[in-house]
């Protein structure tokens, strides 16, 4: 018991920044730019970004395709990157965990940062519905790749 406490504030501290940002209930539109901040970093690291995103059971689609487009500072900075984010194991089940939601991820690309380099993810999805439906959340975790 003693060794997972001890293990625990040593895994948090690799987190960087971990933020969820609510859908409206008509759904995510495609013209809503979701944009999470990039705090400064305190050490040159590459760094992993995962995309999240909180569905219901009863989600309709199959995969999520969006850009995440990273745009940093002191030096200047833009990442683009085209990510899939399936919803579905094989096509039926589901994948995610949870009960009433499911929680769906994907590792993106990881990116170099600077000492002092901070800056901002931004999200869109590019379906070609306009609008998608029961989407509750969405979020990123930006990680120190050891």
């Amino acid at each position: 018991m003693m060794m997972l406490v001890l293990l625990m504030p040593s895994c948090a501290g690799n987190v960087l920044q971990h933020q969820h940002k609510n859908i409206q209930p008509s759904g995510w539109d495609r013209g809503d730019t979701l944009t999470f901040s990039i705090p400064p970093v305190s050490v040159d690291a590459n760094y992993s970004i995962t995309i999240e995103m909180r569905t219901p059971p009863t989600f309709p689609l199959q995969e999520v395709w969006m850009v995440r487009k990273v745009l940093t500072t002191n030096p200047l900075s833009l990442h683009l990157d085209t990510i899939c984010l399936p919803t579905t194991t094989d096509g039926r089940s589901l994948s995610g965990d949870g009960v009433t939601m499911r929680s769906h991820s994907i590792d993106t690309p990881s990116i170099f940062l600077n000492q002092h380099q901070n800056g901002t993810i931004q999200l869109y999805h590019i379906m070609s519905q306009q609008v998608l439906p029961q989407v509750s959340s969405v979020g990123v975790k930006v990680e120190i790749i050891n």
